[in-house]
């Protein structure tokens, strides 16, 4: 009697057990995408109209590189796009944090893709002249890229996109580690025109 109440009870505990890990929510693990697939969705995305914004950044880089960054398209190239790499604050730092540049991004495909930003004006960040390989592209959503430069060391990545997403802030982690999101209540809306001030035209009477 003893071994059979032993028997229902190693039963009953595995039973809870399987029940238990079949609760369990399974781990977030991005698609895999190999180096076309990444080196088509990059493409795709600087050539995207729309204004990217730095959306989070790896720790220990956060006095390289101003917070509010972003860059609007302004045209085709045969390897990527031409686009502005600017500051975009709200309350105006200190005169060395403003950036207002031209760059050419070129993208190229390899075992690793990577894109080269190539400044096409004075002014620029020597931050941002060294290889960025392209650790993921989420199309429409996000892209990030690690910088290759030794100096930096392993997992300096930045995380651009248009918005602040769940899905890309966890892709970050898995491929960079840890990661700080920007405050995006700190920077200015790039997409959204500023409506003037109404003023009064209607004439006094009398």
């Amino acid at each position: 009697m003893k071994k059979e109440i032993e028997m229902l009870l190693v039963a009953f505990f595995v039973l809870g057990f399987g029940i238990c890990s079949a609760k369990r929510p399974a781990l977030f693990t991005p698609k895999n995408l190999n180096s076309t697939q990444l080196y088509k969705n990059t493409l795709n995305m600087v050539r995207k109209h729309d204004t990217l914004r730095l959306l989070m950044f790896s720790p220990g880089i956060e006095h390289q590189i101003p917070n509010c960054l972003i860059s609007k398209y302004l045209s085709k190239t045969s390897k990527g796009a031409r686009r502005t790499l600017e500051t975009n604050f709200i309350l105006k730092e200190k005169p060395l944090t403003q950036l207002k540049s031209q760059i050419r991004i070129d993208v190229t495909n390899g075992t690793e893709p990577y894109l080269q930003a190539v400044y096409v004006d004075d002014q620029h960040d020597a931050n941002w002249t060294y290889a960025q390989y392209v650790k993921y592209a989420l199309p429409k959503k996000c892209l990030i890229l690690e910088d290759s430069s030794s100096e930096a060391g392993p997992h300096r990545c930045t995380l651009w996109g248009y918005k602040h997403s769940n899905t890309c802030q966890k892709i970050f982690v898995i491929k960079c580690r840890r990661g700080r999101a920007v405050d995006l209540t700190k920077c200015t809306e790039p997409d959204k025109k500023k409506a003037g001030k109404k003023t009064n035209t209607k004439s006094k009477s009398g």
